[in-house]
């Protein structure tokens, strides 16, 4: 649902902003943007394999995965970084639109 203040501001265009100043992005449907769409590699933890009928190694996992936060990178589609809606929905960097002042 759109939040209220959102349906009554003028969103602004990339090109419209200003050095210097904060704004809030939002996605072009008017959904709120709640942060970038990231990638973080981990370690899986299986300790043991079996080895299925065609010869396939199959991994028992642990039920643990160690995450490497330090490496985590925001992801990128065609030189854009990627933004998530409350939806769960991407949008492209040149998409989003912007309001001025904090969320």
């Amino acid at each position: 649902m759109n939040s209220p203040s959102l349906n009554h501001t003028k969103l602004l265009k990339r090109r419209e902003l200003k050095p210097g100043l904060t704004y809030v992005p939002v996605a072009p449907n008017g959904k709120a943007i709640e942060g970038t769409y990231e990638k973080v590699p981990g370690t899986s933890m299986a300790g043991t394999v079996t080895i299925t009928p065609d010869g396939a190694i199959e991994p028992e996992y642990e039920g643990e995965t160690k995450m490497d936060w330090d490496s985590q990178s925001a992801v990128k589609r065609r030189g854009q970084r990627l933004w998530v809606d409350e939806d769960g929905h991407l949008w492209g960097e040149n998409a989003l639109r912007f309001r001025e002042g904090a969320a």
